[in-house]
């Protein structure tokens, strides 16, 4: 049985916040930031809070963030699929443990992580395919393995407790289908 958590959600880089009806049936009180304002109307829309926020901006971001509490506690964060767009993802992830240590509040992160064997099978034959999406989306200043994430955190202070990997047998960089290293018969 999961544990409910006192405070509120805070998830950072939201977009139209794909969580909050979820984590709201769950119990927990919900607060969307981004610097989306399409997708923070969205939520408003439906009900939940939300902060309007510019992630590469450190005192801006904390400003923000105890702006939306409203002096209640962060119960947890999630950061999902977005420090990879961020050139101070590593300064992030120091201030979010410093908040988070205020409460003892978890860190839920995601990544997409760059070690599938479709890259790797690419990048034999000097392939490597941006796309506005996906693991090698165009927007994507850094690229994880789990190793690297691994370290990022713990020198933010973070450490990890539990990984949940979401695996594909075939990613988004499964193309073109003529490439011989993608064909089944010859990997």
């Amino acid at each position: 049985t999961a544990h409910r958590r006192d405070g509120v959600h805070l998830d950072l880089g939201c977009g139209f916040g794909a969580i909050a009806e979820p984590l709201r049936d769950a119990g927990v009180d919900y607060i969307g930031a981004d610097a989306d304002p399409e997708g923070l109307a969205s939520l408003a829309g439906r009900g939940f809070g939300t902060a309007s926020i510019d992630l590469s901006d450190m005192s801006g971001t904390e400003v923000a963030i105890r702006r939306a509490l409203d002096g209640r506690a962060i119960g947890s964060i999630s950061l999902l699929d977005v420090i990879e767009h961020l050139p101070g993802g590593d300064d992030l992830l120091v201030l979010l443990r410093r908040l988070a240590d205020e409460t003892s509040a978890p860190l839920v992160i995601s990544v997409p992580n760059v070690t599938h064997r479709d890259l790797a099978a690419k990048l034999l034959l000097a392939h490597w395919d941006y796309t506005s999406t996906g693991l090698l989306d165009r927007t994507h200043l850094v690229h994880h393995t789990e190793a690297f994430l691994t370290s990022r955190l713990a020198g933010a202070g973070w450490a990890c407790r539990e990984v949940m990997d979401f695996e594909l047998n075939d990613s988004d960089q499964h193309f073109p289908a003529d490439l011989p290293t993608l064909n089944r018969s010859t990997s």
